[in-house]
């Protein structure tokens, strides 16, 4: 009777767990079901006449074609194209079901570690408290403001999406790994599916977007950090899994064949076209970083479209400074690796082993956007939806230890920090749902985003583009005109202001803007007709 009471209190658990989180997810983002499309959302979904037809993705192949590295998570696009049209609603809600169930891979990824060989050996690591762990890291996953721009910015599923593939192939990873470790053989039903099946995650998350390229790398850290260093026999088996990493700069020489100029797509991908060298970019990064973990810790003033300050080299104090505190995080790491690998070490020490491995995450899933690869834009917040999985974890380790360690000495340390959680989780939560008010408004998202990136051209593109389609063309004309002020050589806008200066008769700024539109971009097919049509409207 009493040890089956305590089985279905224990399978309750993760249960409860879940619905919690569940919940949580669906209260802090039930305010965003309605967000309109913004930025990326109109080439990607609105104006993508790929995702009209499924027929595209499943029969003649031109949704592979055109987006050859993001293959799977346009197709979601076009599921839900398919089902709902342009309506946002149907966006939302996948965008919102692909966040919670990575809440729910952050919680798995928690508490699989909890019962690995590492943590097993250890006295003490199984407590009721840290049994609490994973729900933890999961909460403020789920519930952080800095989440918003990769559940509510539609397009940026690519981000969200990946993740799944990626938390997903390394749980999987994880559970033919213990299997083995407890006597499994290798072609067992507890070993064999579960390695085909991370293979596949694997696979689906290099197709979905680019930051799936360091995966790998993950599962190999995990492996030394609490399975050991791995075999000759296991580095095998790891090598299909490293041999994934081919598939994103194979697609991209694929691709260039397809359109006659095979390697273009990695030499755009890579080259620089911006007023900034590569070493520029990376100087920028160390200090891109440091932004991304002060917004972890005090996620204020976020920001849409960030006008940040490019460092040219690592002698400036901001590079010099930010690198500095990134050295110091990764010697932390270090150190709390090698605390825990100390003999006879504790289950709160132990724990110190779960942190380090939440700190490396972190920089490894960087890599790929923060590195030596440039981007045209050099921060965006939802870039650290996949690296905050690991901070999460991390920080939840650190605390759980520290009360573990103040238990002698304070019985109710353990309640105690509970609280602490319950207080940051209902903070964070009204934060998130804060902020996704922001962005239930084009015009007050793009305000704000200006009061915060005032001298950024394209917040004033996106605001003129707003206040056209609202009929409000005084206000365009302004912002159009900021945006000339700030960046003159955009043909797009030069066209734009001159079609309004035309509607309200200012034909000599019409077509001096038309003018400015060809000398730009001579081959700017609607900018010709549209003066010449203007000019044999003005000839006697």
């Amino acid at each position: 009777m009493t040890t089956r009471t305590t089985a279905t209190r224990h399978a309750g658990f993760p249960l409860a767990h879940a619905a919690i989180l569940v919940t949580l997810a669906v209260l802090v983002y039930a305010n965003t079901f309605q967000v309109p499309f913004v930025l990326d959302d109109s080439e990607n979904i609105v104006e993508n006449p790929v995702i009209r037809s499924l027929g595209n993705f499943l029969a003649n192949g031109s949704g592979y074609e055109n987006f050859p590295n993001r293959f799977i998570a346009i197709f979601t696009f076009a599921l839900n194209y398919y089902f709902g049209g342009l309506n946002v609603a149907g966006y939302h809600v996948v965008n919102l079901a692909i966040h919670v169930i990575n809440a729910l891979l952050v919680y798995g990824l928690a508490a699989l570690t909890l019962r690995t060989p590492f943590f097993r050996e250890r006295p003490g690591a199984h407590g009721q408290t840290i049994r609490l762990l994973p729900l933890c890291a999961a909460l403020l996953f789920v519930c952080h403001p800095m989440q918003t721009q990769a559940v509510t910015y539609i397009y940026q599923r690519v981000a969200s999406l990946t993740t799944l593939f990626y938390l997903a192939a390394l749980l999987l990873h994880i559970r033919w790994r213990m299997a083995q470790a407890e006597g499994a053989p290798f072609r067992s039903r507890r070993v064999a599916p579960f390695y085909l099946l991370s293979l596949l995650a694997a696979v689906l998350a290099m197709k979905t977007k680019e930051i799936a390229f360091t995966l790998p790398l993950a599962v190999l850290l995990y492996e030394f950090c609490f399975f050991g260093r791995p075999g000759r026999r296991l580095l095998l088996l790891l090598a299909p899994m490293f041999m994934t990493m081919l598939i994103i700069p194979a697609t991209m020489i694929d691709f260039g064949a397809l359109t006659g100029a095979p390697g273009s797509v990695i030499n755009d991908a890579t080259s620089f076209k911006w007023p900034f060298s590569r070493w520029a970019y990376l100087c920028t990064q160390f200090s891109v970083i440091v932004t991304y973990l002060r917004l972890f810790l005090l996620p204020v003033n976020q920001n849409l479209d960030h006008d940040y300050p490019i460092s040219h080299s690592l002698l400036e104090p901001r590079a010099f400074l930010s690198l500095a505190l990134l050295f110091a995080l990764l010697a932390l790491a270090g150190w709390l690796y090698r605390r825990s690998a100390k003999a006879g070490a504790d289950g709160a020490t132990a724990l110190s082993r779960l942190a380090a491995f939440g700190i490396l995450w972190f920089f490894i899933t960087l890599a790929v956007e923060s590195s030596l690869i440039p981007i045209a834009d050099v921060i965006f917040e939802h870039r650290v939806y996949l690296p905050s999985a690991g901070l999460f974890v991390a920080v939840a380790a650190l605390l759980f230890a520290r009360a573990e360690r103040l238990r002698p000495r304070l019985p109710h340390a353990g309640g105690a920090l509970l609280a602490v959680l319950a207080v940051t989780v209902a903070t964070f939560s009204v934060a998130t749902f804060r902020r996704n008010i922001v962005w239930q408004d084009t015009e007050r998202l793009w305000t704000d985003t200006k009061s915060k990136s005032p001298n950024k051209p394209r917040i004033y593109a996106n605001l003129g583009m707003y206040y056209t389609s609202v009929e409000r063309y005084d206000e365009a004309i302004r912002a159009y005109e900021t945006v000339n002020r700030l960046y003159p050589w955009n043909p797009d806008v030069h066209f734009n202001l001159a079609q309004l200066y035309g509607a309200q008769g200012r034909t000599r700024e019409a077509a001096r803007e038309y003018g400015i539109a060809l000398s730009l971009d001579p081959q700017h097919a609607k900018a010709r007709e549209a003066l010449k049509l203007l000019q044999g409207q003005t000839t006697p």
